[in-house]
């Protein structure tokens, strides 16, 4: 018998940076783009909490996406149009 596992082992990141990253949050624009996984949908009201309470955040979008696809083009576009930071949740 041959086992397949399909889970990946820890990522090391080898090199990091904040090159893109905003230094401050504050009146920031923040974009969700959710596959709507349960876990996901309680994530992103939690972060949504935090990002406005603790770092001033003044906007928090949220985008639907497929559970096993890509983001269209045109989420991606609204997302790039009406945020500073977008943030990927695919959790399960």
């Amino acid at each position: 018998m041959r086992i397949v596992e399909p889970t990946a082992g820890a990522f090391r990141a080898t090199r990091v940076t904040a090159e893109f990253a905003p230094q401050d949050l504050r009146g920031k624009s923040v974009v969700f783009l959710n596959n709507g996984w349960q876990s996901m949908n309680k994530l992103v009201d939690e972060m949504r909490g935090t990002l406005v309470n603790e770092f001033g955040v003044a906007q928090v979008l949220e985008f639907e996406v497929p559970i096993a696809a890509a983001a269209s083009e045109a989420v991606l576009q609204q997302a790039t149009e009406n945020a500073d930071i977008a943030i990927v949740g695919l959790a399960n």
